[in-house]
């Protein structure tokens, strides 16, 4: 008579051991992911507060040595220095290399906004909208309204 080894698994108590394993990972999955999303909101919302503090800093040290065109009474100037903002409200609107410079120029870290859309009043930040396209914020829109900051993913 034949004696059979035993000492393996069979095909069936395989699969029962991957299907339990994916069950786990999808369950998991769903609680992690939204943590993940939740936590990179948070973050964005905070560098988006300390932009708009370095922006009133930079405002009221006039440390800025960056011309950049605004918008003062719906009306466009001239390229003028970032300090006019001190003195009155100016709204201005700054994309790619002048995003990156303004961003730079103020000393933000990392994750630079690709589009700057501001409005500034003696040195304070009344509105803001911060705009990712790529880095740990990519497809965020950061704004700030009357001190609250929100994000949520899209273009500003």
């Amino acid at each position: 008579m034949i004696k059979l080894n035993k000492s393996g698994f069979t095909l069936i108590e395989f699969l029962s051991v991957i299907v339990i394993i994916a069950i786990v990972a999808a369950v998991t999955m769903t609680v992690i992911v939204p943590m993940i999303k939740a936590g990179t909101l948070r973050k964005a919302e905070t560098r988006a507060q300390e932009f708009n503090e370095q922006v009133a800093k930079a405002c009221e040290d006039s440390s800025l040595d960056i011309e950049i065109k605004y918008y003062t009474d719906k009306t466009k100037s001239e390229e003028t220095t970032f300090d006019a903002c001190s003195q009155s409200e100016c709204y201005f609107e700054l994309s790619g290399d002048m995003s990156e410079k303004f961003s730079k120029e103020i000393n933000a870290s990392q994750d630079i906004p690709a589009n700057i859309k501001m409005l500034v009043a003696s040195c304070e930040v009344k509105t803001a909208c911060l705009d990712y396209t790529s880095g740990n914020f990519e497809g965020l829109k950061v704004e700030t309204k009357d001190g609250v900051v929100t994000s949520e993913t899209g273009n500003c």
